[in-house]
């Protein structure tokens, strides 16, 4: 792990490594880790729907699908967890 590297999601800077973090499953984020001398990486945090549970409630619990679309619970995050190593520049000091 890279140590003190920034962490920002959807832009802003929430923290230093390592950072965890609760997402709420109802959209996607750009999770981006910065360090001084070190390559920028970012990583796209996918929001996906449970199919399953979508055609559960269709057919037999409508009420509960209108609670899980406005709660987020219907979705799932991918990947539900990042580890990232940043490559940085290292100085000689001789």
């Amino acid at each position: 792990m890279t140590d003190n590297a920034k962490i920002y999601i959807n832009g802003e800077l929430k923290g230093k490594t390592a950072l965890i973090e609760r997402l709420r499953r109802n959209r996607d984020y750009v999770i981006t880790i910065k360090k001084q001398d070190c390559e920028t990486q970012t990583k796209l945090i996918h929001h996906d729907m449970q199919l399953i549970w979508f055609l559960f409630g269709a057919f037999l619990n409508w009420p509960g699908l209108l609670v899980d679309f406005a709660s987020g619970a219907i979705f799932v995050l991918e990947p539900d967890i990042i580890v990232i190593e940043l490559d940085c520049v290292t100085t000689d000091s001789n």
